[in-house]
């Protein structure tokens, strides 16, 4: 009874343990001189910002999040294009140089808008990139059935919803192995080779691809690079996010 309700319910308490953890880290890294620690405590997900005084490179530290495995399933998409990498590369100095890359603050973090160019290039004519989950679930039947799913959310578009997490995409999640998720890419390489797309040609409609939809944000569209087409209603809560 409730079974459901229990799947994976976060412990009580278990958010203030994180910040308690991240707090020692944080001491730890002022005490090995590292520069500009920030604790963000009250973030939704907390998290130390910190500078390497040597190298000036900045660096972000959470805990109990899955982002090892989002940043592998990127990279084994940069893999498959060379375009992806270099398009991320100068959306992240376009967002640097307009002061909208601090999520802190209300603009986009860096993981969004690796999805918003993944995202670009999934619905390039023809595709340079397969949906994510192409190489994320488990065999070809699975990602067809999530798709389908997909497909018949996006054609009845409506006020924003919030749908539930499908069964195959939360036992794909749990696993967060990467092995079979690079084994699954190579059979995607070369897929973007039918288009001819330069580099710049992609940076000039990445901004229009997204500037022309920006009326029906409020209706519900969602930039779903899990399925690497628009698609409506969303797993998380509503007016946060649309990617």
């Amino acid at each position: 009874r409730g079974g459901r309700n229990r799947r994976q319910q976060t412990p009580r308490g278990y958010k203030s343990r994180k910040v308690q953890l991240l707090s020692k880290v944080a001491s730890e890294l002022r005490y090995q001189k590292f520069a500009d620690v920030n604790l963000i405590a009250h973030a939704r997900v907390p998290l130390i910002k910190f500078r390497d005084p040597r190298t000036g490179v900045k660096c972000d530290v959470c805990v109990g999040n899955d982002g090892v495995y989002k940043s592998a399933v990127l990279g084994a998409m940069a893999d498959l294009d060379s375009r992806y990498r270099d398009l991320v590369f100068l959306i992240k100095m376009w967002a640097k140089n307009f002061d909208c890359n601090d999520a802190t603050a209300g603009s986009f973090n860096s993981y969004s808008l690796s999805l918003m160019s993944l995202f670009h290039l999934q619905t390039r004519s023809p595709p340079i990139l397969p949906p994510a989950m192409r190489l994320t679930l488990q065999t070809d039947a699975a990602a067809d059935a999530d798709l389908a799913a997909e497909n018949e959310r996006a054609a009845n578009l409506e006020p924003i919803r919030k749908f539930p997490v499908s069964k195959i995409r939360q036992q794909s999640d749990a696993m967060r192995d990467i092995a079979p998720v690079e084994r699954r890419a190579r059979r995607w390489r070369g897929c973007g080779a039918n288009n001819g797309a330069t580099l710049a040609e992609l940076l000039v409609t990445f901004f229009t691809h997204f500037r022309a939809v920006e009326p029906l944000w409020r209706h519900g569209l969602v930039a779903s690079a899990y399925a690497g087409r628009w698609t409506a209603g969303c797993s998380w809560a509503p007016g946060r996010y649309c990617l």
